[in-house]
């Protein structure tokens, strides 16, 4: 699927491209803007606002799953640190009580 924003903007967006041109789609909104002002208000710029919209949305949306990547990795990490300090506790205490038991002994 295909989404284009206004003719003079010259710039074809699609859902699977990697890369977009933000600058060039608020350039192109902006040139809308000066344009048409008060047209602006009616919906005159409303296509390729709807493409800045979109392009806005992708990088958010990778944004956000990067963030969740990380946050996966740092969970893990902290999961694991938990683990290793819980084993090393339960291993002193399995220690400190055999050393108890052979004391009495």
């Amino acid at each position: 699927m295909q989404r284009s924003t206004a003719a003079d903007s010259g710039s074809v967006l699609t859902q699977n491209s990697l890369r977009f041109d933000w600058p060039q789609e608020i350039k192109a909104l902006l040139e809308c803007h000066e344009e048409n002002p008060y047209a602006k208000f009616f919906g005159a710029c409303g296509e390729v606002k709807t493409a800045l919209d979109w392009c806005f949305r992708q990088e958010k949306t990778r944004i956000r799953s990067e963030n969740f990547q990380h946050a996966k990795a740092s969970d893990a990490y902290v999961r694991q640190k938990m683990q290793e300090r819980r084993d090393r506790v339960a291993a002193e205490a399995k220690a400190k009580a055999e050393a108890k038991a052979a004391g009495n002994n």
